[in-house]
C-alpha cells in the first residue's frame, strides 16, 4: 500500500517538473536543463553547464538562434524584475549569456550572481526581439532550485 501511495504522489510531480540535471557524459562536469514554452517554437531551453575550474555556461538553446541572425534583445522577467542581457555570444544554436542588467536599478550581474536570484522564483518570462519580431515564452522553475543548486555547488 505504501508503494502505491508513493507512486500516486510521485507521478504527477514528474510530469510537472520542467528541469533535469546530472553529470555530463564524460563525468567531468555537471549540467541542468529547463524547458521554455513558446507558442510558435518547441525547442527552447535553458542550459547550465559547469566543468571543473571553469565558469558556469548559462545559455538559451534553440534552432531559432541558428536560423535567425542579427542582434538579439533578450529580457528575462524573474521575481517581478526585468533583466536585460547585456553581453552574449551566439554559437551553434546557443545564446550564451555572459552578463545581465536589472533594467530598473541598472545593477549589472554576472551569470553566477544572476542564477542566485533566478533560482528563487517559480517562473520566468523570456522575451526575445530580433529583426522587428518579438516572441515571448514562459518557463516554470519547478525543480529549478534543485537543478541550479546542483550546478552551483559543484
Amino acid at each position: 500500500m505504501k508503494k502505491l501511495l508513493t507512486l500516486i504522489i510521485i507521478i504527477p510531480c514528474i510530469s510537472i517538473a520542467q528541469w533535469n540535471y546530472g553529470n555530463t557524459s564524460k563525468g567531468k562536469g555537471v549540467y541542468a536543463n529547463g524547458k521554455i514554452e513558446f507558442r510558435e517554437f518547441e525547442d527552447f531551453e535553458f542550459k547550465l553547464v559547469k566543468y571543473k575550474d571553469v565558469d558556469i555556461d548559462f545559455s538559451i538553446s534553440s534552432e531559432y538562434f541558428k536560423e535567425s541572425s542579427g542582434y538579439y534583445y533578450v529580457v528575462l522577467r524573474v521575481l517581478d524584475k526585468n533583466f536585460r542581457v547585456l553581453e552574449f555570444e551566439t554559437v551553434d544554436g546557443n545564446y550564451k549569456i555572459l552578463e545581465l542588467k536589472d533594467i530598473a536599478k541598472n545593477d549589472k550581474y554576472k551569470v553566477e550572481d544572476f542564477l542566485k536570484i533566478f533560482r528563487k522564483d517559480i517562473s520566468c518570462i523570456v522575451t526575445i526581439k530580433n529583426n522587428n519580431k518579438i516572441i515571448q515564452g514562459f518557463s516554470s522553475l519547478e525543480g529549478g532550485l534543485q537543478a541550479i543548486n546542483y550546478v552551483l555547488m559543484k
